[in-house]
C-alpha cells in the first residue's frame, strides 16, 4: 500500500508555497480589466476635451472673419453687413448668433458645434471696425 501522509504533506507544503493558496485566481485579470477602463475614461475625457478645445478655436476664427468682413460692408455702404456675417458663419458650420452694429463697429457672435454631447455648442464674439483717428 501507498502512504497517503507522505503525499499530503507534500501537497500541504506545495500549496503554502504558493502564498494564497487558491483564493487569489484570477484577481490579476480583474485589476487588469479595472486598470484599462480606467485608461479608457481618461483618454475619452482627453479627446473630449480637445474636441471642445478644437471647436473654440475654429469659431474664435469665424467670428473674427465675419466680424471683419460685416465692417468692411458697412464702411463700404453695403444693404446689410449682419447678412455677409451670416453667410462667413455658414459656409463654416456656423450659426450667427448675434450681430450688432453700432456706429461703424459690427460685434458677432458665433455658434458653433463640438461633436461632444456633454458641451454641444461654443460660443464666440468678435468685434471689428476702422481704427479711430482720435486716439493719440
Amino acid at each position: 500500500m501507498v502512504d497517503e501522509s507522505k503525499y499530503m504533506a507534500v501537497e500541504r507544503k506545495w500549496r503554502r508555497g504558493r502564498g494564497w493558496g487558491d483564493c487569489d485566481e484570477g484577481s490579476g485579470t480583474v485589476a487588469g480589466v479595472m486598470l484599462i477602463l480606467v485608461v479608457a475614461l481618461l483618454m475619452g475625457a482627453l479627446a473630449a476635451g480637445g474636441a471642445v478645445l478644437i471647436a473654440g478655436a475654429k469659431a474664435c476664427g469665424v467670428a473674427d472673419t465675419a466680424a471683419v468682413s460685416a465692417a468692411r460692408m458697412l464702411l463700404e455702404g453695403g444693404a446689410d453687413p449682419c447678412a455677409a456675417a451670416r453667410t462667413i458663419a455658414s459656409a463654416q458650420d456656423a450659426q450667427l448668433e448675434s450681430c450688432a452694429i453700432e456706429d461703424e463697429d459690427v460685434t458677432v457672435t458665433i455658434r458653433s458645434p463640438t461633436g461632444v454631447p456633454v458641451a454641444a455648442w461654443v460660443e464666440r464674439r468678435s468685434r471689428a471696425g476702422p481704427q479711430r483717428c482720435d486716439i493719440p
